[in-house]
């Protein structure tokens, strides 16, 4: 099972994915990055030192795990899903 860490210095856009701009600075067409929460589907996601981190991180990590549906993103044109199929957040 794959098991994922979560930095502490985590940012928004690495726990739940962005648009990569240097994709489509040399390449010219839009290109989703998945984040952290794309990694861990399906494995774990370890987060060590839950209190160091950010609290919008914090409860970005929080909704995902008790929502019980599937998380969606857009990017300005893109859009992306990723779907919780089981979590596990530990300390």
């Amino acid at each position: 099972m794959r098991v994922v860490d979560l930095p502490i210095n985590a940012t928004e856009d690495r726990v739940v994915g962005t648009l990569d701009i240097e994709h489509v600075i040399k390449e010219g067409e839009k290109r989703f990055e998945p984040g952290v929460l794309s990694e861990a589907h399906r494995g774990i996601l370890y987060v060590d030192e839950v209190n160091l981190l950010d609290d919008h991180i914090v409860d970005i990590l929080l909704d995902f795990c008790c929502d019980g549906r599937q998380l969606s993103l857009s990017v300005k044109g893109s859009r992306s899903r990723i779907r919780r199929t089981s979590s596990l957040l530990e300390r």
